[in-house]
């Protein structure tokens, strides 16, 4: 590991280094998915630097040169990650040239991994990053809590046209033993039916008239919560004011932790749990 070791939320790492470069997916029209496995620690310690770097280099990267519109991020730990485990970081389906691919990762990353310690794993149409890191607090996963069991066992649709997304951001959802149905089949076939339902997240391009009539029509007799799923492009909240609040691309655990509160309680975040 590096002399430089440091504490750090990995949700904020991963908005902070996409930020630097979203301008690129925007131009592109690139979308970013975070999968965030429920063994991967919120908190943890290494050279944050170094990371950041990395990531931002990645992104820059796959922005620029992938064929595709969609690009997966997964992210996993061992599940008795105690002290100090590798964390993989894989890269699904880049969609660029893999001779392009292993060029880019021998010579621009390389400064970066070996701060990191880290090494590259190539398969036939994914890349592994697997870094050491040691837990933020010896002992504690800093686990996502809701500030209410009240808040738990809630049922989402899901109307996504992406299953990478519906995965992605659903089992984040799942984190917090919600039940998440796909609605896309039956909104494409204007069969949708949102009575069994909390809270109903959708891609805010998928709006229609008819769906906003949909919702005002359930809203009347039960409290139902729309989210827009956004890119940051469109603003559901000027259109209707039936949508109860946006997830923003890509989402992390965090986030969805952050809408859950805002929606099904107040704003009161405990950081850890023991």
């Amino acid at each position: 590991m590096s002399s430089i070791e440091e504490i750090f939320d990995i949700n904020r790492v991963l908005q902070h280094s996409f930020k630097q470069v979203e301008f690129l997916s925007k131009v592109n029209n690139v979308t970013l998915i975070f999968e965030m496995e429920k063994t991967l620690p919120r908190e943890l310690k290494g050279d944050i630097d170094a990371f950041r770097e990395l990531l931002t280099r990645v992104f820059s990267f796959i922005f620029k040169h992938t064929q595709n519109d969609e690009i997966l991020l997964s992210i996993s730990a061992p599940d008795d990650f105690f002290y100090e485990e590798i964390v993989s970081f894989k890269i699904v389906k880049l969609g660029i040239d893999k001779k392009k691919i292993l060029t880019f990762f021998e010579t621009k990353l390389e400064g970066s991994l070996k701060k990191l310690s880290g090494e590259v794993v190539y398969e036939e149409n994914d890349i592994h990053l697997n870094i050491p890191f040691i837990i933020g607090e010896l002992g504690v996963k800093g686990d996502y809590v809701l500030p209410s069991k009240s808040m738990l066992d809630k049922k989402v649709l899901f109307i996504s046209k992406s299953d990478y997304v519906v995965k992605g951001i659903g089992d984040m959802f799942k984190y917090f033993s919600y039940t998440i149905d796909t609605g896309i089949i039956a909104y494409k076939k204007n069969r949708l039916d949102l009575t069994q339902y909390d809270l109903v997240l959708i891609e805010e391009d998928l709006i229609t008239k008819s769906f906003i009539a949909l919702v005002q029509a359930t809203q009347k007799t039960q409290n139902l919560n729309l989210v827009g799923l956004t890119q940051g492009n469109i603003h559901v909240n000027e259109m209707n004011t039936i949508v109860s609040d946006t997830l923003l691309m890509p989402a992390t655990q965090e986030s969805v932790l952050e809408l859950i509160v805002s929606i099904f309680g107040n704003n009161t975040i405990p950081k850890e749990n023991n």
